[in-house]
């Protein structure tokens, strides 16, 4: 379980943890915090200055092209940030939905060896949703 959880007792949306050990509980911690990460832009928490991605704007100006610096940065912010996720892959994929800009899928292994696979979406604000 994530510090947030831990402190306030409820997941990102606002439903109670009922069970912190539980396998269940523990990729929905990290989905919840994949969720903040990806929507918090880099220099916008001021102790910590890396947190986040850039500013996605001129990324989406480059689309398709800079989808593989997206990628990078995604990559770098997983491995940096969220310690119970090793062996991170992100894969690009075909957009689905009609207001998406950026389709990603997020593969990895958690701390107890589960494999996690996450599928996160871009839209044109910038904002992020990971499911």
């Amino acid at each position: 379980m994530a510090l947030m959880e831990i402190l306030t007792g409820y997941h990102a949306d606002g439903s109670p943890v009922v069970n912190p050990e539980a396998s269940d509980t523990r990729y929905r911690s990290i989905t919840d915090h994949l969720y903040r990460l990806l929507n918090a832009r880099r220099g916008a928490i001021q102790h910590m200055p890396d947190y986040g991605l850039p500013d996605l704007s001129e990324l989406y100006q480059g689309l398709p092209y800079s989808v593989e610096i997206l990628i990078r940065e995604i990559k770098d912010q997983i491995e940096r940030f969220e310690p119970r996720l090793r062996d991170v892959n992100i894969e690009y994929k075909p957009l689905s939905y009609v207001d998406c800009i950026v389709h990603l899928g997020i593969t990895a292994k958690s701390c107890t060896d589960d494999d996690i696979s996450i599928e996160t979406y871009f839209y044109s604000g910038g904002r992020a949703r990971v499911e």
